[in-house]
């Protein structure tokens, strides 16, 4: 045990941590990278989040300090919290950590901070500090550690240099529980990165016609073609069997895209729904679908699509048998304005 460090709770707390102006941890321009991040994630870091939770008020006016005097300030308010003395002690190793120097580990010895509760505490570093992440996603995914903070720590996650695979990474090993829409919304886009295919299974884990699967199968349909298609995956959903619903759904999609679509992929959406229905045989819908994109408003801003999908559709029915051309012919004549 290092007998060097004070008793945190019974001394002064300023002795853990370097003052002088060449070591102070939150010199410039740190307090403004932590600012940066703190905009970063919505304005509220996960330090921010464990301050309140102990009721200091107002965590941004703290932290991060700038000064010896600001640094005083944090730690009395640390002090006085409504946590008992491991978790105060906590929040004290979380702020030596920012000297990345090692000395939180002589303190986590000192105060005998169980293991699993340093891990989360560096865990909640590397998030917020941005420094690292694979190093958090490697500890969250530790059984003994809670499950807390979910959306945030996906929003951390989402700002390193390879979200998509720590972040299924995260997902699939610490396996927490999903409940805000923008959490769904990010996991299934970065299922969608791997395999469109996973991420269409995962929005099939909810019920048709729910809020949550069509804003899912949506979210998904509009990744596939924005900035611009995605061919590689488009080739996956072309023969990929949808269920009724999904067809509706996608067909819907199709006939009225989100105001955000891009205008450039509305002819390339609109040509996977028509070949889709034409692999299928439904060579009857796959015209009627084009005469209503030809209709819509947003459809005929690109006529020259248009004419090619129409002449695609109409060589392929020219290729039938008589008999088939002749019932397709009969089925547009019963019911000409679907």
């Amino acid at each position: 045990m290092d007998t060097d460090l004070p008793e945190p709770l019974a001394g002064d707390l300023m002795s853990l941590f370097e003052l002088s102006p060449e070591g102070f941890p939150w010199s410039a321009p740190r307090p403004h990278e932590i600012e940066t991040r703190r905009a970063q994630l919505s304005d509220l870091l996960i330090f921010d989040i464990l301050l309140s939770s102990g009721g200091v008020r107002q965590p941004d006016s703290l932290w991060p300090p700038t000064d010896p005097p600001s640094l005083r300030r944090l730690l009395s308010a640390i002090e006085e919290s409504t946590y008992d003395t491991l978790k105060k002690d906590c929040l004290i190793y979380f702020l030596l950590k920012w000297h990345q120097d090692g000395r939180e580990e002589g303190f986590k010895e000192q105060r005998c901070i169980p293991p699993q509760f340093a891990m989360l505490s560096d865990a909640y570093w590397h998030l917020d500090s941005g420094i690292y992440v694979e190093r958090a996603v490697s500890l969250l995914c530790d059984v003994r550690l809670n499950r807390d903070y979910t959306s945030k720590i996906i929003q951390a996650i989402s700002l390193s240099d390879a979200p998509t695979r720590l972040l299924l990474q995260y997902l699939r090993t610490a396996k927490p529980m999903l409940a805000e829409p923008d959490d769904m919304d990010t996991y299934i886009l970065a299922l969608a990165e791997e395999s469109l295919i996973s991420a269409w299974q995962y929005q099939r884990t909810f019920p048709d016609k729910s809020e949550i699967r069509t804003r899912l199968a949506r979210k998904v349909l509009f990744w596939c073609f924005s900035p611009k298609p995605r061919p590689e995956h488009l080739k996956q959903f072309i023969s990929f069997p949808l269920s009724t619903f999904e067809q509706s759904l996608l067909h819907d999609f199709a006939l009225d895209p989100p105001i955000s679509f891009p205008a450039s992929s509305i002819p390339v959406l609109q040509d996977l729904v028509c070949v889709r229905l034409i692999q299928s045989g439904q060579y009857v819908e796959a015209l009627k679908l084009d005469r209503q994109y030809a209709s819509t408003q947003r459809g005929t801003q690109a006529p020259q699509f248009a004419d090619r999908r129409r002449k695609m559709i109409e060589d392929v029915i020219a290729a039938l048998p008589s008999i088939e051309r002749l019932e397709i012919e009969e089925r547009l004549r019963a019911n000409p304005s679907a």
